[in-house]
């Protein structure tokens, strides 16, 4: 479907050639299947966008959306491109919401869609819209999905002129750490993203995913793509099934044949069910995100007849991917991230020392990308996206790895002080500064621990002022208190606390030459650290 231009004319294009095909099956709290067929996305979209023009929306307007996943969120991002407006998603994880304001305030965002019973509208109702978005202000979704697909058929269609170079979405890296770096993306830029995620799959697959809307992996890839269903969630008011054998119990009954699973959930998996023998198994897990180790490709042949290990990025999409059979699991070797490098994609290694491009196997350099999926800029960072090019125009990835003598590319970890836990990038400096606020706190310092399951984990180091009487109990709660309920370490929640009277001596991991055998996704200091929890 390369030939259509914008993703308005591909939700048309899905309509026309199938209608009452599913594209949606949400699964409720109550174990509800509530379907959307490709028609129905179509006309509630445009009804949607019918709406947004009666609120003054007009094309090229920012509007974020801080819903959860549900038939609401799909139907109103949709309802957005149809209205020519741009989706600006938002999934904030900090209490005083500085991380969802600072994005509204950077996108120059007109209108902000929420619901009353979300923990996000509760952050506006304390601290006001005012100095974050544009005049046209808040428009609240009805409390009930089913309420507010109802209320729309009242509307006329709509549907605005854009083109494929018009801006669609801007995405947040790493957006539960912090204060991330926005991505804009234009029709044609979203398109070739999803193009690029769909190589192995037909439209006879069904894909179950519970990756967010408002993230690049929940974005429609596959649907927009290959006319894929996907199978997923509805979340409302944050309750949503959470256990790994509930989601499995969902993957196998509803016939998903493909599913992507973080490396966690895989390992979970993998625990829950180690002297299981399955009588269903899926086509295909994709997994990635973190450096991949051999001990989750051993679910191969028992829950999944193949794995895709991917490894992609906000900043560049799909980059490359491999495919693990029980033909082949038996040779694969930790952290390697594939073989298969995306079509209009080039990468490169660089030595980080010299600068200087190489092409030897089996040395580590960093990965460096150039192509149609690489982003052009970061909105309203200008700074950050010259540091983040090359004067010949790559993209520093910032990731170290190296590729053997097969041409696998293999992803080690990160040059700089991010944290890796599971899927998510951590940055710790906003959090320390926030930290040294506590009462009692003279120093803070956060580490990642290493973990066998999702990489590394938060620590809180602290050095208390003298004769304080701050306790470990009142320092994690403090902690806690920085975030929206419900988050998880997978937001930044730092799981250990540890009281010291000095910080260990900061050492730098040499990622250049051929150190295969260190581990520089590890914090150095993590071994005194240990010793005093």
């Amino acid at each position: 479907m390369s030939e259509v231009g914008t993703v308005n004319q591909r939700i048309r294009s899905l309509a026309e050639e199938n209608p009452q095909q599913q594209c949606y099956k949400f699964i409720s709290v109550k174990n509800e299947i509530l379907s959307l067929s490709r028609q129905q996305l179509f006309d509630l979209s445009r009804r949607f966008a019918s709406r947004l023009q009666r609120h003054d929306i007009k094309k090229g307007d920012v509007i974020c959306s801080v819903l959860t996943n549900s038939r609401s969120r799909i139907i109103m991002d949709m309802g957005i491109l149809m209205a020519g407006g741009v989706v600006l998603t938002g999934l904030p994880v900090l209490s005083d919401g500085q991380d969802l304001f600072g994005a509204l305030r950077h996108s120059n965002c007109s209108m902000v869609i929420t619901s009353s019973a979300s923990p996000t509208a509760k952050i506006f109702e304390r601290y006001g819209l005012s100095s974050s978005v544009g005049e046209k202000g808040k428009l609240n979704s009805h409390q009930d999905h089913t309420a507010f697909i109802s209320s729309l058929a009242d509307e006329h269609f709509y549907e605005a002129d854009v083109n494929a170079d018009d801006e669609a979405y801007i995405f947040m890296t790493s957006g539960s750490t912090g204060f991330s770096k926005m991505v804009p993306r234009t029709h044609r830029e979203c398109l070739d993203l999803a193009d690029n995620h769909c190589r192995i799959f037909t439209q006879d697959d069904v894909l179950y995913s519970d990756r967010p809307f408002g993230w690049l992996g929940g974005f429609p890839h596959f649907y927009l793509t290959q006319g894929i269903p996907t199978l997923v969630q509805e979340v409302f008011n944050g309750v949503t099934v959470r256990d790994v054998s509930d989601i499995w119990g969902i993957v196998l009954n509803l016939g998903a044949t493909f599913t992507f699973m973080p490396v966690p959930d895989v390992m979970l998996l993998r625990q829950h069910y180690a002297d299981h023998i399955f009588k269903k198994s899926i086509k295909v897990i994709l997994t990635g995100g973190q450096p991949i180790k051999k001990n989750v490709v051993a679910v191969v042949g028992q829950v999944c007849d193949v794995m895709m290990t991917v490894y992609g990025s906000t900043d560049a999409g799909l980059i490359t991917y491999g495919l693990i059979s029980i033909h082949n699991k038996e040779r694969f070797k930790d952290c390697r991230a594939g073989n298969i490098l995306c079509p209009g994609l080039q990468l490169r290694l660089v030595d980080e020392n010299t600068k200087q491009v190489f092409t030897e196997p089996n040395r580590v350099g960093i990965i460096h990308l150039k192509g149609r999926t690489v982003l052009r800029r970061y909105l309203n960072v200008e700074t950050t996206t010259s540091d983040m090019f090359t004067k010949d125009g790559w993209l520093d990835t910032n990731d170290a790895g190296y590729i053997d003598d097969k041409g696998g590319l293999y992803v080690i970890g990160r040059q700089s002080d991010v944290i890796v836990v599971g899927p998510y990038n951590m940055y710790p400096q906003w959090m320390e500064e926030r930290i040294q606020k506590c009462p009692g706190v003279q120093s803070v310092m956060i580490v990642g621990l290493p973990h066998p399951v999702t990489s590394q984990e938060l620590c809180v180091c602290v050095i208390k002022e003298k004769d304080a009487i701050l306790t470990l109990a009142e320092l994690e709660t403090f902690c806690r208190g920085m975030f929206l309920p419900g988050a998880t370490k997978f937001d930044g929640v730092p799981e250990k606390f540890v009281f010291m009277d000095s910080f260990p001596h900061i050492l730098r991991i040499d990622i250049s030459g051929s150190q295969l055998g260190a581990s520089s996704c590890c914090d150095p200091r993590y071994s005194e650290i240990s010793g005093a929890l």
